[in-house]
């Protein structure tokens, strides 16, 4: 039987989990019908317009495969890696907008972290 304290944890971890699906489906689908803007950005940063649509469809996946039960932490060490590329990016040309995927990137394992009892047991938080 579930404590109190693990069910408000598993839900905590539903609902930050939930919070970063929304966010990169919606940067996933943003990019799969790019605007001027969005391709003008782009082009500041160095790359294509012809990779947006790549780069959301990578993201688009790597947030299906976090969404799943049996993926979800192959899910979080893709979505990692993709937040990872754009702190990179940011940092790169001088952006000081780096600090959001980083704290994406942090939020994907918190809520990975509160509602999976295995990955807790594996990375006890200790006093």
């Amino acid at each position: 039987m579930q404590t109190l304290n693990s069910r408000k944890m598993l839900w905590t971890g539903r609902i930050v989990s939930g919070l970063i699906v929304l966010f990169m489906l919606f940067a996933a689908i943003v990019k799969l019908f790019p605007s001027p803007e969005l391709i003008q950005g782009f082009q500041q940063y160095g790359y294509p317009a012809s990779l947006i649509a790549t780069v959301g469809v990578i993201e688009l996946v790597c947030t299906l495969v976090y969404l799943l039960p049996s993926t979800r932490v192959l899910g979080a060490i893709l979505l990692t890696g993709v937040l990872g590329g754009a702190t990179a990016t940011n940092v790169r040309v001088d952006q000081p907008t780096w600090i959001l995927p980083v704290v994406l990137g942090m939020l994907v394992w918190l809520g990975l972290f509160l509602r999976d009892e295995r990955l807790r047991a594996l990375l006890p938080a200790r006093n």
